[in-house]
């Protein structure tokens, strides 16, 4: 059998050129070199493997196919002449974690949180900015002034101006004692 032409066509009425034909489908005819001039139809769609667009892929009417991108969940990736490409991410924009990144971000301990600025007069113990075990800070209700050489509660004899701290009557727990240049010298009895 020898072919004296050949041609791809488009169904344009459902069942003709041949049975099962349908509307837009792709086909082969193929004419046979004999004096009645006979066609042979080949579908397309039976040579080859259809594909349709969808799931971020398209399909032009070309055949061309390329990757869809939601540009507003991009994050960081796209599409260009060398491929798919997904960028670092910045401050400003997301996109892939960079190695210092991932090391940094592995030193950090399970369960840690960010460093909290103390605060002196917090008193709720459950507080990130509660500080625990705070001295007692000397007022005026709790310094006693003695002057001259005297015995404390028996403790010690002093022999300058001194003033004392004491967290409960006259038994200092802490002395400051007045020192050259009107310096204090702290003492812990």
């Amino acid at each position: 059998m020898v072919v004296s032409n050949g041609e791809v066509k488009t169904v344009t009425v459902a069942d003709e050129p041949y049975q099962g034909a349908q509307v837009d489908d792709k086909y082969i005819d193929l004419t046979i070199a004999n004096a009645s001039q006979n066609h042979i139809y080949i579908p397309v769609k039976d040579l080859v493997d259809v594909y349709t667009k969808g799931d971020g892929i398209d399909i032009s009417n070309s055949n061309v196919i390329s990757v869809e991108i939601d540009s507003n969940n991009a994050n960081g990736l796209s599409v260009g002449a060398n491929g798919v490409a997904l960028a670092t991410a910045t401050t400003s924009s997301a996109g892939a974690m960079s190695a210092a990144d991932k090391i940094k971000l592995n030193g950090i301990a399970a369960g840690a949180e960010v460093n909290v600025q103390s605060d002196w007069n917090q008193t709720d113990n459950t507080s990130d900015d509660f500080i625990k075990n705070k001295p007692t800070i000397p007022n005026d209700s709790n310094l006693v002034h003695k002057t001259g050489e005297e015995t404390i509660s028996g403790v010690k004899k002093f022999t300058s101006d001194t003033w004392l701290y004491s967290s409960s009557g006259d038994t200092p727990s802490l002395v400051f004692q007045r020192g050259p240049n009107n310096s204090y010298i702290d003492w812990k009895i």
